[in-house]
């Protein structure tokens, strides 16, 4: 309480009275770290305690250059360690895109491919996961589509085909039909005309003699 030092870890500073230190009655009300001129250097980081038990107070100062020297060093190594961790990010997403992204983006596109009726390409996803196996699911699919597809095509060609032939057999019996009866009709014609031409020959003997 006096302001003089009863022991430091420099034998020094041991008896030197510090009363006339304006920090000095200002710590004795409680704890406090500040920048300040020290005992031994002009600037310090200091901290002083009050015990109050023994009426005593406890100093502890660090020159400002090296603690700031510190804090500096700490700074860049924490600004390294921030690159390091952005870097490890940047590639696990690079790592997480090329596994998982990337087969998505594949899936995406082959089935916008199907979508359009193209089933030639085939899916290649090599992961190793549930998004492999969509893979093989989506390729089974298209290759039964491509199947489909094509046993429809020929069904189609095959109706076409007999759609054709049953037009010919049409053609074929008008045709036919048309010959076989034209020669009735023709007779026919003949005999109405007979009869027609008998009519008008009756009806002349008729007027020319009415016993």
């Amino acid at each position: 309480n006096d302001g003089v030092i009863i022991g430091s870890s420099n034998n020094s500073l041991v008896g030197r009275d510090t009363a006339s230190m304006p920090w000095i009655k200002n710590a004795t009300q409680r704890s406090v770290l500040e920048t300040r001129e020290g005992l031994l250097s002009k600037e310090v980081l200091a901290m002083t305690t009050p015990l109050k038990n023994l009426g005593w107070q406890a100093i502890a100062e660090w020159p400002a250059k090296d603690a700031f020297s510190i804090i500096a060093t700490i700074r860049f190594q924490i600004f390294l360690f921030s690159i390091v961790v952005i870097i490890f990010v940047a590639i696990m997403v690079w790592l997480v895109s090329r596994k998982i992204l990337k087969p998505l983006a594949t899936l995406n596109l082959a089935a916008k491919k199907i979508g359009s009726g193209s089933f030639s390409d085939k899916i290649k996803i090599k992961t190793g996961d549930e998004i492999e196996e969509l893979g093989n699911v989506l390729n089974k699919m298209k290759d039964d589509l491509a199947h489909y597809i094509e046993e429809l095509e020929k069904s189609h060609k095959q109706t076409e085909e007999h759609l054709r032939e049953i037009n010919k057999l049409k053609d074929d019996f008008v045709f036919m039909a048309a010959h076989e009866l034209r020669a009735p009709v023709t007779v026919l014609k003949a005999y109405v005309a007979e009869i027609v031409d008998d009519e008008k020959l009756m009806k002349k003997m008729g007027e020319s003699n009415p016993y």
